[in-house]
């Protein structure tokens, strides 16, 4: 059965036991930020719980639902380079720099959890 659970989401991801989505939703208008919220699968109100002027692409929800880990486009490199931590009762949200020591750009490649405390993160170099 198809049915709508939120309109003008860029990007989504459920939580592991299906009530809920987390979504990514574009700026609404000159001055705006992107949004990661989440929505009800059952239907009512979003919650946004996390704001910001970079894009952001890719939402992960841990397999406990607690945490959602987004990639955060870089405003001068223009690719996802650094990850946020969010979390989904608090909204807190704790960035994750992934470059190494002596490099100034990387570009994260892919995200997965591997259980509730490990994401893991490909990540290439974009310097030679």
């Amino acid at each position: 059965e198809e049915r709508r659970v939120v309109a003008a989401a860029l990007e989504g991801d459920w939580s592991p036991d299906g009530g809920s989505l987390a979504i990514i939703r574009p700026p609404s208008g000159a001055g705006s930020e992107f949004e990661l919220g989440v929505v009800p699968a059952a239907g009512g109100s979003e919650r946004i719980l996390y704001s910001s002027g970079a894009q952001l692409i890719s939402p992960r929800v841990s397999p406990d639902g607690a945490t959602i880990a987004v990639s955060e486009l870089g405003l001068s490199s223009g690719v996802p380079d650094r990850i946020v931590l969010v979390d989904r009762r608090s909204g807190a949200a704790r960035r994750v720099d992934p470059r190494r020591p002596g490099r100034q750009t990387v570009r994260i490649l892919g995200v997965a959890w591997r259980d509730p405390e490990t994401l893991v993160l490909l990540v290439g170099d974009l310097e030679a």
